[in-house]
C-alpha cells in the first residue's frame, strides 16, 4: 500500500531523530572514553609501586624465612636509596620501640642489608640487647659495615682474599688484604682481617700492630679487641691478652668467641703455661 505524503514525512523525520540519537550516543561513549583514559594514565604516573625486594632462603640461628628489604622493580638510584633510608629508620624503631621478639629479630637481621654509618652507634648499643639473636645479629651488621669501601675494586679484592683464607691460602690471602689496604687504608676492618691472617701465618708482632690499627680507627670494633688478645696470647702476655678481652667483652657482652678466649687465657695462666 502506497505511502500518503504526511506518512512518508512522519517516517522520515523519525528515521532522522534515530540517527540523530544514535550520533549523540556514540558521541558521548567516545567522550567518556577519553576521559577513563586520561584519568587513567595520570593515576598511573603518579603511583609508586609497593618497593619490595625478596631475598632467600634465610636461615639464622634456626629461624627460617624471607627477608624483604625494597624493590624488585627496576628504579633510579636516589630512589633506591630513599627506600632504604626508610626502611633503616623503620627496622631501628622497631628494635627501639617493639617488644616484640619476632619483629625484633626480623628487623635486627635487616640492617645486615640495610645499615650505614649513621645507624652505626645504635648498633653497638644494641650488641648488649638482652634478646642475644639481636646482639648476634647486630654484630653481623657491625662487622659487614666496618668492611665497606667505596672501591669496587677494594670490595673485589677482599671477597677474593676471603675465599682465599677459606681455602686455607694464607699467603694469597695476605696479598690480597695488602692491596686492599694500599688501595684504601681507611677501612677499619681490613686491618684487623689481616691480622688474623698473620696470626695464621705466625706473625703476632705484624698482627698486633694491625690490630692496634683497626682500634683507632674504630675503637669499638669489638673483633679486633678479640684479635689484639689472641696476639698477646700468643706473645705470651696474659695480662694484656685479658685487657683486650675484656675490653671486646665490654663492647659486645655476649661475644662467645671472647667467652672462649678469656677462658682459654685463664686456665693457661693458673697451670703456669703463661
Amino acid at each position: 500500500m502506497a505511502l500518503t505524503n504526511d506518512q512518508a514525512g512522519q517516517s522520515g523525520m523519525q528515521s532522522k531523530r534515530h540517527l540523530g540519537l544514535t550520533v549523540v550516543l556514540a558521541v558521548t561513549a567516545f567522550l567518556a572514553l577519553i576521559v577513563v583514559l586520561v584519568w587513567w594514565q595520570h593515576s598511573e604516573a603518579e603511583t609508586v609501586p609497593a618497593l619490595e625486594v625478596t631475598v632467600t632462603p634465610t636461615e639464622i640461628q634456626g629461624e627460617r624465612g624471607h627477608l624483604q628489604i625494597g624493590d624488585t622493580k627496576p628504579g633510579s638510584e636516589g630512589e633506591r636509596e630513599l627506600v632504604r633510608r626508610q626502611e633503616l629508620r623503620r627496622a631501628l624503631d622497631i628494635l627501639s620501640h617493639d617488644a616484640d621478639a619476632p619483629r625484633r629479630r626480623s628487623a635486627a637481621l635487616r640492617l645486615r642489608y640495610l645499615a650505614d654509618s649513621s645507624a652505626e652507634a645504635r648498633m653497638v648499643h644494641l650488641l648488649n640487647d638482652p634478646d642475644e639473636v639481636v646482639a648476634q645479629r647486630c654484630a653481623d651488621a657491625l662487622a659487614e659495615l666496618w668492611q665497606q669501601s667505596g672501591s669496587p675494586r677494594v670490595n673485589q679484592f677482599l671477597r677474593q682474599g676471603l675465599a682465599a683464607c677459606e681455602a686455607s691460602d694464607y699467603q694469597m690471602a695476605l696479598d690480597l688484604l695488602n692491596a686492599c689496604v694500599e688501595l684504601d687504608p681507611n677501612v677499619p676492618d681490613l686491618y684487623r682481617l689481616r691480622a688474623e691472617i698473620q696470626l695464621e701465618l705466625g706473625r703476632p708482632h705484624e698482627a698486633l700492630q694491625d690490630c692496634q690499627q683497626a682500634v683507632r680507627l674504630k675503637a669499638d670494633n669489638f673483633l679486633a679487641h678479640c684479635a689484639m688478645a689472641r696476639c698477646y696470647l700468643n706473645l705470651r702476655d696474659a695480662q694484656a691478652a685479658l685487657n683486650s678481652v675484656n675490653t671486646a667483652l665490654r663492647i659486645y657482652g655476649s661475644f662467645q668467641k671472647a667467652k672462649q678466649l678469656k677462658e682459654e687465657i685463664l686456665s693457661r695462666q693458673s697451670s703456669g703455661q703463661l
